[in-house]
């Protein structure tokens, strides 16, 4: 029987891997590339970016990050942080496990606890179900869950 992977809390040096998470499927320019890195591993020290990945045999196998974003207060948001919902991914071989969500409840409840009460995401096709299933819901262009 194959382990099941190991989770953890995303660090300054997994970068690189996270920005490989959020461009998959894109070409992006190698600068961008070069941008979005320097700027998450600048919100991972910060902690302006909640992370967490699933390893096996210390190989990151999915990943799902949240970025805290100062939104100021509005209607049904007093607080004024949202959390973004970003640099979900699963390696193919490990899709339909339940990877991907429960990275993204950890997150999100990592999130919750320092009072953030507002999420957003932007989904595509494929992966709207998966969200539906988390409670999200269609907003517009996005997807939005206020628990």
């Amino acid at each position: 029987m194959e382990n099941a992977p190991a989770c953890r809390d995303v660090h300054a040096a997994d970068a690189a891997v996270v920005t490989q998470h959020r461009f998959e499927g894109s070409s992006g320019h190698p600068l961008e590339r070069e941008a979005y890195e320097t700027w998450v591993s600048a919100r991972i020290r910060s902690g302006a970016y909640i992370g967490r990945v699933a390893e096996i045999e210390g190989r990151v196998v999915a990943g799902a990050g949240l970025v805290l974003l100062d939104w100021g207060p509005t209607r049904g948001n007093a607080g004024g942080v949202c959390g973004r919902v970003v640099a979900v991914f699963t390696e193919p071989a490990w899709r339909r496990r339940g990877l991907a969500s429960g990275l993204v409840e950890q997150v999100m409840d990592r999130a919750a606890a320092q009072g953030v009460r507002d999420f957003r995401l932007a989904a595509s096709a494929d992966a709207a179900a998966l969200y539906r299933a988390l409670g999200f819901r269609p907003y517009g262009a996005e997807m939005v869950f206020k628990p």
